[in-house]
């Protein structure tokens, strides 16, 4: 479910929040570039403060999305690791690091 614009108030601009009362959007969207906020403006019906709302949801759900990436792509980096030690001890008889000696073919080259 998209965020409503008070659920999330990063540009707060009007008295009920004791920040200035000049409308702060515009600028913000400005620096950040219209075409880029575009999908964010037509999505919130030209609406900036909305739009700013869901481009800061946006910007949390990725955020939390690269997260789990990086524990993914670490654990299965660990699993490949294992996987091709196990590979290599048994091809070489002998417990030894792919990495930091000779390894078995195919590991060391492809002849």
């Amino acid at each position: 479910e998209l965020p409503s614009s008070g659920d999330l108030d990063l540009f707060p601009g009007s008295d009920a929040h004791g920040f200035y009362t000049l409308k702060c959007e515009e600028p913000i969207i400005d620096a950040l570039h219209r075409s880029r906020m575009k999908p964010y403006l037509d999505e919130a019906n030209q609406n900036e403060k909305k739009a700013l709302a869901l481009y800061q949801w946006h910007g949390e759900l990725t955020a939390a999305v690269q997260e789990v990436l990086g524990v993914t792509e670490v654990t299965l980096r660990n699993a490949m690791d294992r996987a091709l030690q196990d590979w290599n001890n048994a091809r070489i008889g002998k417990y030894s690091s792919w990495l930091l000696e000779e390894p078995a073919t195919p590991l060391r080259g492809p002849t």
